[in-house]
Formats: structure tokens, sequence, C-alpha cells
């Protein structure tokens, strides 16, 4: 049997506690059955009665003058004006040291939410007392001034946090600190500034929202200086080189041409949001883009212009809503700026105009009148879609297409009869621009409302060019060596992108289907079109084993040519 565990004697207890050391005659009697009454009391209990476990005890009578200076204040309404402005800025520097450690957590970031109300009762002027002055105060003095500038700092650096824009209470102590003092904003515009090229796109919409919260909940002379440096970005938006980010983000340029306009058009996107602007917000864009915007738009550097243009796109339509009159003829200025750029002579331009253009309709096609609407497509379709100089711009033209076909569903209607205007982007001489126009069709056979063979003049069309692109694709793979086959298994050729593209298209409903008849006709009709199709339709992937097994067998019945019949048992192996 293994030993009986050994049991402290509860006499032992009983005469320790009356009979107690010489050193501390003074202590009252202790029974073992009820909690002790202080820490003294519990330490002499368990040192007398061993390693029994005492029962938790209720401290009341501890000294906390040293867990003051190093514990955050957690106060209530009636505590608040019992604290000192040493006290708030000792408490808010304490929570700020661990939300700005490597271990921080969101929990870390709502205590420190909890304290942003005492960020207004701090003397932020001490933080700019010179070294003369501070050399000439009282000691006593000397420790708030070197905390409030120790605090002035760190607060410089949690605003570009990523943790503090992770929830809503990290953003709403963000707006806080933007607006608890008005010299503050600009020295936290020129810290964002410096590190604005490294900020993912998740920090800057945080700040955005927290720029538009401390915005809003401001008033008198906070919203003017918060106004001024909002006007600030904007300046800074529209002459910022789109190119800028060549030396920092270096291959990264190749997909993101105007990476650093970008950012700070991100950081104001919260005051560009197109939906359920108050009017208020509308006033405050028309007053300070009214100085800074329609001047830059007709300048003769392009990447001006192109930085006017995207803004304008962003943040249309600018309208002060105080008149109808006003609004008309500033709505009236709008289009023909956005219409200008996309005739623009430098190719940039038109491709952001485009994009811009096609964005607005896609977010605000019942807003946007029809007149106007009318105007904008127009251009894009018989203009921009047409563009012979440049790629980009047709690029830009069949993806603003897509975006107004996902996201709008009122637009069907009208877009019925204005895609096949642009059928002929099928035969386009850039293989990008007829991968993004497939992608398109392959949008469009997913509305109901549009008929896919009016758009393209019927599916001979797509079969005839489905035979072309994977002529190009299999010339292609017979000149790869060895590396660029491992290449093409990594990333496929466009050529194969677009047949695949197109076979999806084509042999939907036969592969879903499993439609054996179907597929037999299009082997009699075109042996070329079977093969092109059997190679690059990706739909039979999503049939279950038995299904596909079951077609395989069909196809063996029929009778086809050998090579169709090789390429479908290697399509379904």
């Amino acid at each position: 049997m293994p030993p009986r565990r050994r049991q402290p004697p509860r006499r032992a207890a009983k005469r320790a506690a009356s009979n107690p050391p010489e050193g501390d005659e003074a202590a009252p009697p202790i029974r073992v059955e009820e909690p002790a009454s202080s820490t003294e009391e519990v330490h002499s209990s368990t040192s007398s009665s061993g390693p029994q476990r005492a029962p938790t005890a209720k401290v009341q009578d501890t000294d906390h003058t040293h867990d003051e200076a190093i514990q955050p204040h957690v106060n209530t309404e009636d505590e608040d004006e019992d604290l000192t402005p040493l006290q708030v800025a000792k408490d808010i520097l304490l929570e700020l040291d661990k939300c700005l450690h490597e271990s921080a957590t969101l929990a870390n970031v709502k205590r420190l939410y909890k304290l942003r109300h005492h960020l207004r009762n701090i003397q932020w002027e001490l933080a700019e007392t010179t070294q003369v002055a501070y050399d000439a105060v009282e000691p006593a003095n000397q420790e708030e001034i070197m905390v409030v500038r120790q605090l002035y700092k760190k607060l410089e650096k949690c605003i570009c946090g990523r943790i503090f824009h992770r929830n809503d209470h990290g953003i709403a102590f963000v707006a806080s600190v933007l607006t608890m003092h008005p010299a503050f904003i600009v020295d936290a515009f020129a810290a964002i500034k410096l590190f604005i090229p490294q900020l993912p796109s998740s920090v800057l919409l945080g700040l955005s929202k927290a720029l538009y919260r401390g915005w809003k909940e401001s008033s008198g002379a906070m919203k003017r200086h918060i106004e001024q440096a909002i006007q600030a970005w904007m300046d800074y938006s529209l002459k910022v080189d789109p190119v800028l980010a060549k030396k920092v983000i270096g291959d990264l340029l190749l997909h993101h041409r105007d990476y650093m306009n970008n950012k700070i058009r991100i950081l104001l996107s919260e005051f560009h949001r197109k939906d359920r602007r108050p009017t208020e917000l509308e006033n405050l864009l028309v007053e300070l883009y009214q100085p800074i915007l329609w001047k830059q738009l007709t300048v003769t550097n392009w990447k001006i212009r192109l930085n006017a243009i995207a803004t304008l796109g962003d943040a249309f339509p600018i309208c002060n809503s105080t008149s109808h009159a006003d609004m008309e003829r500033t709505m009236d200025m709008q289009i023909r700026a956005l219409v200008s750029g996309m005739t623009d002579k430098h190719d940039q331009v038109r491709r952001i105009a485009v994009t811009k253009v096609c964005e607005s309709l896609a977010i605000q096609w019942s807003v946007i009148s029809t007149d106007y609407r009318s105007v904008l497509l127009y251009n894009v379709i018989n203009k921009c879609a047409k563009d012979k100089r440049s790629a980009a711009v047709r690029m830009a033209v069949v993806q603003g297409m897509r975006r107004i076909i996902r996201t709008c569903a009122i637009s069907h209607q009208i877009m019925g009869p204005v895609l096949p205007k642009i059928g002929e982007m099928i035969y386009d001489p850039s293989p990008q621009v007829r991968l993004e126009y497939c992608k398109l069709l392959g949008d469009v056979q997913n509305v109901d409302g549009i008929n896919i063979s009016e758009v393209v003049e019927g599916n001979q069309t797509l079969a005839n060019r489905l035979v072309i692109e994977h002529a190009y694709a299999m010339r292609k793979k017979e000149k790869f060596t060895q590396q660029d086959v491992k290449q093409a298994e990594q990333e496929r050729d466009v050529h194969t992108q677009i047949a695949c593209s197109l076979g999806a298209i084509l042999g939907q409903n036969i592969f879903r289907g499993m439609d054996v008849k179907a597929l037999k006709q299009v082997a009699k009709a075109n042996v070329n079109i079977f093969i092109a199709l059997m190679a690059n339709c990706r739909e039979a992937e999503g049939a279950t084993p038995t299904a596909r097994i079951r077609f395989a067998a069909a196809l063996f019945k029929c009778e086809l040519p050998s090579p169709p019949l090789v390429v479908s048992i290697t399509c379904y192996n």
C-alpha cells in the first residue's frame, strides 16, 4: 500500500494560534477555519501550520503606494477629479508601453482605450519645453515634463501601429490621439508621411477611419486644424510622383505603377466614400478641393493629371447640395473632366480615367443621371475600347465592364445592348486583352438578362477562337526547354488560359451534364474543335469519378477518329 499522506495536526495549529511568538505579542489569535483578516495573519497561520492550504484572504489594509507608480488607474467618474495630470500621464504611458511591445494583445488596447478621455487633461504644452526652461523649473515639475515628453513621442509611434487598427477600440483611441491637441496633428501627419511607403493597406484604412472619426467628433479650432491637415494631404496626393515607389518596392512597380498615389488615396478613402455621404462631408469636399483640384486637371505634367483624375474618380461626385443650379454646374464640370481624361494624350491618364469611370458607374449607377451615364458609356465603348495606341486602355475597358456586370445588377438591362459593341475584342492583338474579354464572357454567361450568343455573334465564333488559341499554346509548348516546362507548370501560358476560358464557356452544358450526344455532334462537325475542347475544358473536373468513368466509357463507343480519342483518354486519366 502507498504510504498515507501526512497531515499537519490540528492541535499544533491551534496551539500556535493561541501562543504567538514573542516578537508578535500584539497579534490577535487566528483560527484556521476562518479566513484571515490581513496579510500578516495569513503569513503567521501558514508558517505555523506547515504546508496546509489556507483559505483565500481578503486584503483590506494593504499599502498601495508602490503599486500606484507602476499600475494603471481604473477610475470611475467620481475618481477622475482626484487624478493629477502627472498621474494620468503615467497611467497612459504604462499601458501604452504594453501595447507597443511585441507581445501586445487586443486586451491591452482595450484597457488603453478606456483611458482615452484623459488625454485632453494632460498639459501637452510641456512637451515643447526647451532645455533652458527645463533646468529652471522645480524637480517636481521636471518629472512631469519628462513624462509628457515620453508620452508625446510614443503616441506618434502608436498611430501607425498595426495592433491599433485591428478593431474599433484601437481606431477610436487613435482618433482621440489625433484630436487631443492642435499641435499634435501636424507632428502625427509628419510621422505618417515618413512611414507611409512601408504601411500596409489595413493600417492606412484604419488611419482613414480614425481621421474621419476625429474630424466628425471635433469642433471649433480643433476641427479647423484637422481640415487644414486633410487639405494638405489632398494637395500632396495630387503632386506626388506616381512612379515614386520605384526605389522603394522594386518589382512591385510592374503591377502598381501608381503605388504611392494609391496609398495616399487609401488614407483619404473614408472621406471619399460614395455610400451614405452626409451633407456636411459633401460641403467639406467642395470646400477643400475647390482651390486645388480643378486647376490640376489641365496642367502640362501628365503625372499630375493622372493624380487629379484618380482623385476626382475616388471622390466623384463632388457636389454642393446648397442649390440645384450649383449642383448641375458642378456635375457638368466633373463629367467634362472625366471625358477629357479618357481622351488624354498619355495612355496612363486614359487608363486611370476609364478605371475610375467604370468604378463610379458600378457603385453609383442609380445616382448618376441617364444623360451623364450615356455620355460616359459612349466614350468608354466607342473611343477607349477602340484605342489602337495602348493595350492597357483596352484592358481597362474590359475590366471596367466586368466590374459593372458583377457589382451592379440593375445595369444588366442597359448593358445587354452595349456589350455587343465590344465583341470585336475577342480578336484583339494583345493576348492579355483577349484573356480579360474571355473572363467577361464567363461573367455574362451567368447573367440571366444577357444572352452570350448575341454578345459574340454565336458560339461558332468562340469555337473557332478556341481552336486558334489551342494551336498557339501547342506551338509554344513545342519550343519549350526543360526549364520552360517547369515554369509553365507553375504559371500557365496566357494562350492556354484563354483556351481554358473558352472551353469552359462552350463545354459548360456538355460536361456538367455529361452529354455524350452533344459532344459527338461537335466531333462530327469539326474534329479540331473537339480536340481543343477536350484538351482545355476543366468543367469535368468537378464531376464525380463514377460520372467521369461512365462518360469515358461512352466515348469509347463513339465512332471517333483516334487522335481525339487519345486526347479524351488523357484528359480523363
